[in-house]
């Protein structure tokens, strides 16, 4: 890729090593001649002078000589053994653009460093003494493909074993910050409101002050301290921003924040009023977690893999990366939690986004895998199942990176499996690779929800049942866990060989139990954008085509089909256990009539946690996760039930061992009959509780291709 037109690279950002390098065309060739050239390694000499053994666990560490502000930065380069455990810092950070360097005098040699290693190698510099760091551009050969391929081997070691982490956001402009992250059209920063939307965004923040008065440990704060807090704001926002991660990372419930001040009245009460400098600190937490460094594929386990918790450079300020994350978790934690149901948007100020906000994704994606390896025994890796999603949502300039960027997270003895195999892969091999490790792991087919099924992919020839890493998602959705709730397998799991020979072939064998195939499919699906009166007439074309094909029709059958059987008066992610009650389905019947009737889409019934004064809208909420992920169809025995998109008239529907729902599969085109493409997960009403795993199953051996 020309440098010139080059997006921020990975912390890695150069080439794959050849061993595991497909062949490229023409234009792929040229592509990674202009990024060997970009690096300027004309004279080699500091590395040649520093051989790794690669039967070893060696590994280069940079000497970084101390210096003032402004001097030339001056290294050398050593040897260490990893295995002694030697004393280095390791470094994370995006290489930037590669066309802005600056030159650092490695061992005698000028080297050019992008500049945000350059400004990363400067702030940590120290002028009293040198210091010994670990950053990858210079301390591997950049030019020898065999060495970068034995040292990608050992990123789990270097960066578990290191003294001591750095993570480099980027300088911080107290007067300027805002504007790194101004003009989103789907979020409005404090200073982008005007009058209107100040006004909009404060009535929609009251709304939620009569639950947050109900609640014994709100604690709004009076003038004096709205004064001090709004000072702190406009002369230190950084700071203020990072006591306030500091009291939410203290597990304090939401409604103790301080969304609200007040003043006295006559007769002792209170006037609330919105914290306007609120919104200005949640955009600073919005600016330490919109940094390049969260998007990119090789700093997530940069940052999940130190036993050491990293400290955070964004000069003139530092932190451990702990504050940020505890904060950030705590609040969503409760955000999702029960006890602060009604305080998550004037907290997180999601009223003020256009568009679902998925900002804090990341930061809990790493706190999570953090956690784990923290109380994991040395070696066993991180659960690939939480590795998958935040792979999912950054991005890589080279598609292999995708496995690179997750080999620090397999346990130690599958990485030893790989190293060992010097086999030439290609991409589609590699995430079948990673697909099947991910099966075999967590013994749960559930998880074909995020294969490629039939979408499109840059990948060729990736098989329809492996995972397209490539394949931007984001964290918050929802659809697996979704698929989770069911038990459609009976409790039976996954169970297969794992081989590395096995590994790389493009079929995976399962077993399955025919459950019908697809007799009709509805014409319509919702658009990308739409309003209540669009999911109405879906619903009732829907109902139609029902009752044009089942006759008699079972209209609770297709009430439990419409809704997969969410029961709205609990959590909409509860496990269901069976198909839904008569009292249920009669709600459901009187809410459909109602809306059909007067085009009020809410609920009958005044919603509980409201006091009695409000109806909620969860039947509507229901019917419209369901429409917006899926589509309706009947089956061969006349049926209900939702299924992905792009399923047809002619599809399968299977109970396969190890998956909680039903599966949607194609027949091949091939002489095998066996052979089978997925289409994607589905809800057929009465299936989903094990009926077709009950007794003494007779599964058939299929092969998913």
């Amino acid at each position: 890729m020309d440098p010139s037109t080059q997006e921020l690279s990975d912390s890695s950002g150069a080439p794959t090593p050849a061993s595991w390098i497909e062949p490229c065309d023409h234009l792929q060739q040229r592509a990674f001649h202009k990024e060997k050239d970009s690096s300027n390694m004309s004279d080699r000499a500091p590395w040649l002078k520093t051989p790794l053994d690669p039967k070893r666990s060696h590994i280069r560490v940079l000497t970084l000589h101390k210096g003032a502000d402004h001097d030339r930065l001056r290294c050398d380069l050593s040897v260490v053994d990893i295995d002694k455990r030697p004393h280095y810092e390791v470094l994370s950070y995006v290489w930037g653009d590669a066309s802005t360097t600056e030159g650092v005098v490695v061992a005698g040699t000028l080297f050019q460093a992008t500049k945000n290693l350059a400004d990363f190698l400067r702030s940590l510099r120290l002028s009293g003494h040198d210091r010994l760091v670990w950053a990858d551009a210079i301390c591997i050969d950049q030019s020898n493909e065999e060495e970068k391929s034995h040292q990608i081997g050992l990123m789990t070691e270097i960066y578990r074993h290191a003294t001591d982490a750095h993570v480099w956001f980027g300088p911080f402009n107290s007067d300027a910050w805002f504007l790194d992250i101004a003009g989103d059209k789907d979020y409005k920063l404090a200073f982008e409101l005007d009058a209107s939307r100040w006004g909009e965004n404060e009535r929609h923040t009251k709304s939620a002050l009569k639950y947050f008065v109900e609640q014994e440990g709100f604690r709004p704060i009076d003038g004096a301290e709205l004064a001090q807090f709004s000072t702190g704001c406009e002369d230190d926002i950084f700071t203020t921003t990072l006591k306030m991660l500091d009291m939410m990372a203290t597990g304090v419930h939401l409604y103790r924040y301080p969304i609200f001040s007040y003043i006295e009245r006559e007769g002792g009460t209170r006037e609330y009023r919105v914290n306007r400098s609120w919104l200005v600190v949640m955009d600073c937490v919005r600016w330490l977690l919109q940094r390049p460094w969260w998007s990119r594929v090789w700093t997530l386990q940069e940052a999940v893999l130190p036993k050491v918790d990293p400290i955070v450079h964004a000069p003139p300020y530092s932190f451990r990366l702990s504050r940020l994350l505890g904060g950030v978790q705590s609040m969503i934690f409760h955000n999702n939690s029960i006890c602060c149901k009604w305080f998550g948007a004037p907290v997180t100020t999601s009223n003020r986004h256009e568009t679902p906000c998925n900002q804090f994704d990341q930061a809990m994606a790493v706190f999570n895998q953090r956690d784990v390896l923290a109380d994991g025994e040395e070696g066993t890796g991180v659960p690939l199942d939480l590795v998958v999603s935040a792979i999912q949502t950054r991005k890589a300039t080279e598609v292999r990176d995708y496995w690179f960027g997750l080999f620090g997270f397999l346990p130690a003895p599958w990485q030893e499996m790989d190293k060992s195999n010097s086999e030439l892969r290609t991409t589609a091999g590699l995430f079948c690779q990673f697909s099947k490790l991910l099966y075999f792991q967590c013994q749960d087919l559930t998880q074909l929800d995020l294969a490629r099924r039939g979408r499109r992919s840059q990948i060729s020839d990736l098989p329809s049942w492996a995972i397209d890493l490539t394949s931007q998602r984001h964290n918050n959705d929802m659809d697996l866990h979704r698929w989770e709730l069911y038990n459609a397998s009976l409790g039976h799991n996954f169970d297969c060989e794992l081989t590395w020979t096995e590994l790389k072939t493009p079929t995976l064998t399962v077993n399955a139990i025919r459950v019908a195939s697809v007799q009709s499919v509805a014409d319509r699906i919702l658009p990308r954008e739409y309003r209540a009166g669009d999911l109405l007439r879906l619903v009732q074309e829907w109902r139609a085509l029902y009752r044009e094909i089942v006759r008699p029709p079972d209209d609770d059958a297709f009430w439990r089909a419409v809704f997969m059987d969410a029961n709205v008066q609990v959590h909409w992610m509860s496990r269901r256990l069976q198909p839904l009650a008569t009292p249920r389905l009669k709600d459901i019947k009187e809410w459909y009539q109602a809306w059909t009737r007067t085009n009020d889409r809410r609920d009958l019934a005044y919603d509980r946690k409201s006091g009695g004064v409000a109806r909620g809208a969860f039947h509507y909420r229901a019917v419209q996760r369901n429409a917006d992920k899926t589509r309706f169809f009947v089956t061969s025995q006349s049926l209900p039930g939702m299924g992905p998109f792009d399923m047809a008239v002619g599809d399968e529907v299977y109970a396969m061992e190890g998956c909680k729902a039903l599966v949607v599969l194609r027949p091949a085109v091939s002489i095998r009959r066996s052979e089978f493409s997925v289409v994607g997960l589905c809800f057929v009403d009465r299936w989903m509780y094990g009926r077709a795993a009950q007794g003494r199953p007779k599964w058939e051996q299929l092969q998913l291709v």
